[in-house]
């Protein structure tokens, strides 16, 4: 067979049009190319003369890879064929490039081998492809863990977080008792017997331990939201604990000649403490920040993909619509604490349960005219208002 640079055109039909695609090398049985298409020298960047009759391992090769390369050979002639043989390529610029070979053994009618072709292709950007993507997988992965740590230190600092506010708001009781309890009998004994300004400031002493004690209660209340109240079970008819709710408020329902109207409730999968907080803290609000006229609420529920959605409906002041979301937030105040009682902790407590539960809660709102609190919790049982 004459040395030549092969080239395969569409008149040798499909199969060879097909061949020609790929990179194909002859050689004989001492290593030398004797063959080499045009694919060959565009993968390569040298011409067939440039490489002809030379084994490939002098010149194509890495030193590394060239002992490899010889015993691929010597097992082709051996076995006949072999398949899904990578190699890399030192192309004539200096470039590396990726390949990979199918090799074939023709024999004479004797048995003994004569050539050897091989098709190959280069896999550069393949090989590369595939690595970035494992590197964008390993990546990933990284920050997959990176981020559960992250949540894992979260979770560790919100229970610490929580265990502080709970003692320092626990310990801070018994001081403030003892402030209170003398602010109240100075004011008792010295009350109208001094000037003016001392009675005035034994009342800022009274008001401002008042104060604290709703703010640490407030405090110890929301520390301990997420924990489930020992002996209760995660269920909850919500028409006996709005009933609970109803009776603690009914003070200060009968003072404000406030009308509750409520639909059947469903039951549902939540502590009967932590929805009792739920109906006290957004009925207490709806009572306590009431219009001019005499507050009325509605209470029902609505079926929704993640449980059921109840409504507390009431027709006072109302929240201008960029305050809808901050209501929620910690020690957040809409009003100051000679206008309305409290610690703005209501609010965040009733965020902090739902939250606990996978729940969604929120307001539908504008001021004056009144206000639509809603909360999403679980189902304790299926068609429970029904």
């Amino acid at each position: 067979m004459a040395a030549q640079a092969i080239a395969f055109g569409p008149e040798h039909g499909s199969a060879f049009g097909e061949l020609a695609k790929a990179a194909v090398i002859v050689r004989d049985v001492k290593g030398h190319v004797v063959g080499f298409n045009h694919a060959a020298e565009d993968i390569s960047g040298y011409s067939f003369a440039e490489v002809q009759d030379k084994p490939i391992w002098d010149w194509l090769l890495p030193v590394d890879a060239v002992e490899r390369a010889k015993s691929t050979f010597d097992r082709v002639l051996r076995v006949g064929e072999v398949d899904d043989d990578e190699s890399v390529w030192v192309c004539k610029d200096n470039s590396r490039r990726r390949t990979i070979w199918s090799h074939l053994a023709l024999r004479a009618p004797n048995g003994l081998p004569v050539r050897v072709v091989s098709t190959g292709a280069d896999i550069t950007a393949r090989k590369r492809d595939e690595y970035e993507r494992r590197a964008g997988a390993g990546l990933l992965l990284s920050e997959c863990a990176r981020l559960k740590q992250s949540i894992a230190e979260l979770e560790r600092s919100n229970e610490d977080l929580s265990q502080f506010a709970y003692v320092a708001a626990h310990d801070l009781q018994e001081p403030l008792r003892t402030v209170a309890s003398y602010s109240q009998i100075l004011h008792q004994k010295y009350a109208g017997k001094l000037d003016a300004d001392a009675d005035r400031f034994l009342s800022f002493m009274m008001e401002g331990a008042t104060r604290m004690r709703v703010l640490i209660e407030g405090l110890l209340q929301y520390a301990q939201v997420c924990g489930l109240p020992q002996g209760e079970t995660i269920s909850a008819d919500a028409n006996a604990v709005l009933d609970i709710a109803v009776t603690n408020l009914a003070t200060a329902i009968k003072e404000s000649c406030a009308e509750i109207v409520c639909d059947r409730l469903p039951t549902l999968a939540v502590s009967q403490t932590h929805l009792l907080q739920l109906f006290q803290n957004i009925v207490g609000n709806a009572i306590k920040y009431r219009s001019l006229e005499h507050p009325r609420i509605k209470i029902w529920a609505e079926p929704d993909d993640e449980g059921w959605k109840i409504w507390i409906q009431d027709n006072g002041i109302g929240i201008q619509p960029k305050y809808l979301e901050l209501v929620f937030g910690f020690l957040e105040r809409l009003h100051t604490a000679s206008a309305y009682a409290g610690a703005g902790l209501g609010l965040a407590t009733c965020r902090k349960i739902v939250d606990c539960y996978g729940g969604r809660i929120g307001v539908h709102s504008e001021e004056g005219h009144g206000a639509a609190f809603w909360f999403v919790l679980p189902s304790g049982e299926r068609n429970s208002a029904g």
